[in-house]
């Protein structure tokens, strides 16, 4: 996997890496340094549910498996920025097929509650 994804993305402090509603197909992203938070902006205005702040930690996976491809939730750098490892979908469809069950069920359980 290291030979096939080398993409690497800086950002700064509050600036988005993917927002809600976006039907953009870059991929799914993995936290390299730093911090980062999804923020879903419902009914009652805007609410984090979910925050990255481990090496490793991993969003995007349920706009590729499960969601028609459509981003569920604003993901945007914290703290003093983060950079992502950023994984293709064509990566994902040759590569990490076998484990496309584990993407499934990693998501945060559920964000639609909160739209």
């Amino acid at each position: 996997l290291a030979e096939v994804v080398q993409d690497t993305e800086l950002y700064d402090t509050d600036e988005a890496i993917v927002e809600q509603g976006s039907t953009e197909d870059r991929g799914f992203f993995v936290l390299m340094d730093g911090s980062a938070e999804a923020v879903i902006d419902g009914p009652e205005g805007p609410r984090v549910v979910k925050t990255y702040d481990q090496v490793g930690d991993f969003f995007g996976e349920k706009a590729l498996v499960e969601s028609g491809g459509m981003r569920l939730a604003t993901v945007r750098a914290t703290g003093t920025g983060c950079s992502v490892l950023v994984i293709p979908r064509e990566v994902i469809s040759t590569h990490l097929q076998p484990i496309e069950h584990i993407l499934r069920g990693s998501t945060y359980s559920p964000y639609e509650q909160f739209g």
